[in-house]
């Protein structure tokens, strides 16, 4: 039986996974850009990570310049280039460790330009394209003939505008010539984009729906099952069982590159692009965005490079070390005299067609003790605890209790256990935990979805007390799966009174593969036993529809109509993040939760990968809130806090910053956070267990509070173990 090797049978993750600090580069990649960018081997690694730390860097200055943006780029030395349109946001790019430049144009004012020129209908055939271009602050048209009358007339009168020439005019590179491929209507070739789930993505105008492929060794090979071209130039192909999809790109020097994720590479990063015509050529990202005009119609979206390609290399592979950028559209040029390419970016192509990238599994974590914290009022004291569950080792776990105050200093919250299970009784890493009133005595209840393997899950309760001691708080289970019929590893819990009936429920989130996601309610109930909590589900998305992996939940009452609610933050790829709310109902069916939009960041405005959220009534307003920790690189973490709302629309919530660490002051990824009211001021506040290192952990507290601004919610600290005394990288935040 063959198996998939081809020219660029790649596979990426999900989207927008960071790439290393120091990127592990093959050597036949380090001989590809020393001889397409004039590196030395010495230069390539720190090279590659100090672009991606510039690309980093960019998500940040762009948040934090806001409507003064003009654009960024990487200069020759790989260092990060602001461009603002005031000095003001000019010394804040410079506070945040990037260059600036003061610049007459905003970006909004340019992409305006852009837009308007995409809104005709049609180009003048010696307009190659258009695109905006960051570091000139302008909008450039290319034009083989730059002074004819009627490529002036379509570039109009606008100030930003500006004309330059083009070599040639770009043409789709699909035609034939040996080498890892695919083929289709007899004989055309093309290049394999990335491996996905089930296939792998490609140019659009390689096939429409419905083309058979053939793969290199022209073993039948699958069907494009969707393609847009033009306008876009993007598909992808579902192989059939003789395929399967690798996280490999051909570096064609008898070896391949492995794919770790489709993090975004900035303007100026280098580039390398594998195809079955030209194999592996490398460069730099000119300019993203662009519109392309060829004779078979015009593409919109497109990133602008200077590495070279040819016919046959369309729909392969375009890397920034490790990361996924996009598959060849088309170009002008080739590789002995030169030329500009185009790729159209991989991340859009998974956002448009609901796909998974394929991406080497990251490594494990060592075998350590593990924790998880989750917040609720468990002695019944009017005042939120904070609750954790402690790996011992050897399937051995107790609960520990933070208890609640209004107090600060470090021992203001001194933790007690209230359960320890025997030796080889409970393996918290089978545990997923989460916290709420399950049984409606008033008190908060510690709630563990429990991985009994072979797709057999449980529900244990930890009932809340006001004792103390290893036998406080005796668990027992009120649901019990049948052997197979649920997958624990596919869910993501939270809990609410979802039903409004007084009692939390869990709300499961639960993954059926290809982009396909349900929610199910676990009842809250006082009775006990394996059916206590017969789960119903309240919403199945359409397949395609959702995609699990790209969602983060939490529960609250967001609308403020006494029932809690389901909050998802989605992310679309390109730093583009979106909140969802799936209302809570006492209803069953598919479509008894039917989930709306309140929040829609724009395009590079917020990213998902640098959020951990949680709710709660922050503002002390009576309906929940979702809060989340922002990472904003170079040990500085902010609070934005999402208003909850009974409207919907993509700016119902929208969202206030209410603290701002210094530089250097608060190590996001050293954070786990939770949210209740500890200080029993009828305000929720987020607390988080932060890492010191050496087994040595604190608990911080963020303040509730209705103000806005970066020191609206001033932390302070409500405990501080001894060193040696809790291990923080034992534990993980739900």
């Amino acid at each position: 039986m063959p198996v998939l090797v081809v020219a660029i049978t790649v596979g990426a993750g999900a989207p927008a996974v960071a790439a290393a600090q120091r990127p592990v580069v093959s050597d036949p990649v380090v001989a590809a850009m020393g001889r397409d960018l004039g590196l030395t081997p010495e230069q390539v690694s720190p090279r590659l990570a100090k672009e991606a730390a510039g690309s980093r860097l960019e998500q940040r200055v762009r948040v934090e310049t806001g409507a003064a943006f003009a654009g960024a780029w990487l200069d020759t030395d790989a260092e990060l280039v602001v461009a603002v349109t005031d000095e003001a946001a000019a010394k804040a790019a410079r506070a945040a460790g990037a260059k600036a430049s003061v610049v007459r144009w905003s970006g909004e004012r340019l992409a305006e330009v852009k837009r308007a020129l995409d809104a005709k209908r049609t180009a003048p055939k010696t307009v190659t394209g258009w695109y905006v271009d960051e570091p000139g602050n302008s909008v450039v048209v290319t034009a083989t003939d730059p002074g004819a009358a009627d490529v002036r007339a379509f570039a109009g009168a606008a100030p930003q505008v500006r004309i330059v020439r083009a070599a040639a005019v770009p043409q789709l590179l699909h035609d034939v010539r040996g080498g890892d491929a695919y083929y289709f209507n007899g004989g055309s070739r093309c290049s394999i984009g990335f491996s996905v789930q089930g296939g792998y993505v490609t140019a659009g105008h390689c096939g429409v729906a419905g083309t058979a492929t053939n793969g290199f060794n022209q073993v039948a090979q699958g069907t494009v099952q969707q393609s847009a071209f033009p306008g876009d130039d993007m598909a992808w192909v579902r192989t059939n069982a003789n395929w399967t999809p690798q996280p490999l790109v051909n570096n064609y020097s008898g070896g391949s590159v492995t794919v770790r994720g489709s993090a975004e590479a900035a303007i100026g990063a280098s580039v390398c692009r594998s195809g079955s015509t030209t194999g592996w050529r490398c460069g730099t990202i000119l300019a993203k965005n662009e519109t392309v005009n060829y004779p078979n119609g015009s593409v919109q979206g497109l990133t602008r490079t200077n590495a070279c390609a040819e016919p046959g290399d369309s729909g392969g592979s375009w890397l920034t070390g490790d990361q996924a950028q996009g598959v060849t559209s088309g170009g002008s040029g080739n590789c002995s005299s030169g030329g500009v390419t185009y790729f159209q970016p991989v991340n859009e192509i998974l956002q448009r067609y609901g796909l998974t990238l394929t991406v080497e599994a990251p490594p494990q974590p060592p075998t350590t003790p593990d924790s998880g914290s989750v917040t609720g009022d468990f002695n019944g004291d009017g005042k939120a605890d904070v609750l954790s569950l402690y790996d011992y080792g050897n399937s051995t776990a107790g609960l520990w209790v933070f208890p609640g105050t209004a107090a600060g200093g470090d021992s203001a919250s001194q933790p007690y256990r209230v359960w320890l299970s025997g030796a080889g009784a409970f393996t918290a890493t089978n545990s997923k935990i989460t916290a709420g009133d399950f049984n409606g005595d008033g008190k908060t209840d510690v709630l563990v979805l429990y991985d009994y393997g072979n797709s057999t899950t449980g529900l244990w309760v930890l009932p809340g007390t006001t004792a103390r001691g290893d036998s406080a708080s005796v668990p027992y289970r009120a649901w019990l799966s049948g052997a197979g019929g649920f997958t624990w590893a596919n869910t993501k819990i939270s809990a609410g009174d979802f039903t409004g009936d007084g009692k939390a429920d869990v709300t499961a989130f639960y993954d059926y593969g290809a982009s396909t996601t349900g929610l199910w309610i676990f009842p809250g109930t006082s009775a006990t036993g394996d059916s206590a909590s017969v789960p119903r589900r309240t919403w199945l998305s359409g397949a395609g529809g959702f995609t699990w992996a790209n969602s983060k939940i939490a529960t609250g009452d967001f609308t403020g109509d006494g029932k809690a609610d389901v909050a998802a933050l989605y992310d679309y790829g390109a730093s583009t993040s979106g909140i969802w709310i799936f209302p809570g109902t006492p209803g069953s069916g598919d479509s008894a939760s039917a989930p709306y939009r309140v929040w829609l960041s724009g395009a590079g405005g917020f990213t998902w990968s640098n959020t951990k959220i949680a709710a709660g009534d922050f503002t002390g307003d009576g309906k929940a809130d979702v809060a989340a920790f922002y990472d904003y690189g170079a040990s500085t973490s902010g609070l934005w806090i999402f208003p909850g709302t009974g409207a919907a629309g993509d700016s119902a919530s929208v969202p206030r910053r209410t603290w701002l660490s210094g530089a250097g002051g608060f190590t996001w990824s050293n954070s786990k956070i939770t949210a209740g009211d500890f200080t029993g001021d009828r305000k929720a506040d987020v607390l988080a267990l932060y890492d010191y290192g050496s087994a040595t952990t604190g608990l911080w507290t963020f303040p509730g509070t209705s103000a806005s601004g970066d020191s609206a919610s001033q932390p302070y600290r409500a405990w501080l173990s001894g060193v040696g005394g809790w291990d923080w990288k034992r534990g993980a935040v739900t």
